[in-house]
């Protein structure tokens, strides 16, 4: 039994990382086309894509400034929060996992982030 089950992860685990995280070409077509309203969810399956917060600017595929009205999110790295996801251009799962993130975001106004600690 372990031997089939060493067989099972040794096959399918290069798989599942070779499939994981996008390329920098990915990110980058990804964080020219995220912004607007954005809808933060708790759950992965329902998210636009996933995205990693970091504290270093240095590290982010895409600085996020949070913008107060939905009206000023409309280019690239600005957001407007949005509670209702019916009313919003694109949903996120925020993971801890930079591995497994879509994008990476430094968050410029981060007192401005509801996920803010």
């Amino acid at each position: 039994m372990k031997r089939v089950l060493l067989v099972v992860f040794s096959v399918f685990l290069p798989v599942v990382f070779a499939f994981g995280a996008p390329s920098d070409k990915q990110r980058n077509a990804i964080a020219e086309k995220l912004y607007g309203s954005i809808y933060i969810t708790e759950f992965s399956g329902l998210a636009d894509f996933s995205v990693y917060i970091t504290e270093f600017s240095g590290l982010a595929d895409l600085s996020v400034s949070i913008q107060e009205f939905s009206g000023l999110a409309n280019s690239p790295g600005k957001w407007h929060i949005e509670e209702n996801s019916g009313l919003a251009d694109f949903s996120i799962y925020i993971t801890e996992f930079s591995g497994l993130a879509d994008l990476i975001v430094y968050i410029e106004n981060p007192e401005a982030f509801p996920c803010h600690n």
